[in-house]
């Protein structure tokens, strides 16, 4: 195994398309001239961009004040365009003035949480991944964002399927937070203040996990297997986030400071008997098999953006 899994291209299918937005001549006529005939056709092409995608939540333009102007949005399986009283103000939401800062052409991924909406965390729970670019009028003006909401979800049901030993598989954040879990109830701890992490049960273990790209450990509780994911590609940037409203992020991060833990933890007495364990060659392949689940989930985070 190598010392870090890193997948080709992992989030490059949802920024092309936040690309193409960005640089869709409906989107500079809207943006240099305002009319509302230009609104109507940037309108139309997001609305055809989430019909035909279907990956995603939320497509929107949001202008420099953080206001929602244009906002397309998947509902119970119906694409539908939103607006009057239904559009918000954005301005306070981390990602987008963490995408707004960057330069033209370079794109923002926000750290995977729960959707916010009106301010409160969406029920059922929404998982979330956003991506966002500037865009800028003919005359080089930054003019606001576009932004994607892509289902996060899809990723960790993904992950999910991938682990035949579900009871043991667990998806961390850079933090030890759970994102997904045996016990549910242990999920998005940190978008409720709660101060329960996989890495405060396990310290001693999460500080060699935090230490090297996979590996195998063997600790009082069982055998612990896990693997790192490293999304970012060039030209893409991040930040901490925040589980509040309003607040900003705390600091951008490179991109190895945004990755996923794969983790997978076999209680001491499911393993293998002591007699099996003394024989070094036969529990060495009963590491390497549960490594190899715990790449088989990162493959499978990875094909959730390319074949969605």
């Amino acid at each position: 195994l190598s010392t870090e899994i890193r997948s080709d291209c992992p989030f490059e299918v949802v920024a092309a398309d936040v690309r193409l937005l960005s640089k869709a001549p409906a989107l500079m006529h809207y943006l240099d001239t305002g009319s509302p005939a230009e609104k109507q056709r940037l309108n139309a092409l997001f609305l055809v961009m989430s019909q035909e995608k279907r990956r995603y939540d939320q497509i929107r333009y949001l202008d420099n004040s953080g206001m929602e102007t244009i906002r397309i949005s998947r509902v119970n399986g119906k694409t539908e365009a939103v607006a009057g009283k239904e559009l918000q103000n954005k301005a306070g939401r981390y990602f987008f003035s963490d995408s707004l800062r960057l330069a033209q052409g370079e794109i923002y991924i926000s750290p995977l949480d729960l959707n916010i909406e009106h301010g409160q965390i969406e029920i059922p729970h929404k998982p979330m991944l956003r991506f966002g670019t500037p865009v800028f009028n003919s005359a080089g003006e930054k003019k606001g964002v576009v932004l994607i909401n892509y289902y996060g979800s899809t990723l960790i049901e993904d992950f999910r399927r991938a682990m035949v030993e579900r009871r043991h598989a667990m998806l961390l954040n850079r933090d030890g937070y759970w994102l997904s879990s045996p016990d549910t109830s242990l999920e998005w701890g940190f978008m409720f203040g709660r101060e329960t992490t996989f890495a405060k049960q396990y310290p001693e273990a999460w500080t060699r996990i935090q230490a090297a790209g996979e590996g195998n450990l063997m600790t009082e509780q069982g055998l612990l297997t896990y693997a790192t994911v490293y999304p970012l590609q060039a030209g893409m940037h991040s930040a901490t986030g925040t589980p509040s409203a309003q607040d900003a992020s705390a600091h951008e991060l490179s991109a190895k400071e945004y990755y996923w833990k794969v983790v997978s933890l076999v209680p001491a007495n499911e393993l293998p008997s002591s007699s099996l364990t003394r024989h070094s060659g036969i529990f060495a392949l009963y590491l390497t098999g549960m490594a190899l689940l715990a790449l088989l989930a990162v493959a499978m985070l990875v094909s959730a953006f390319v074949n969605d």
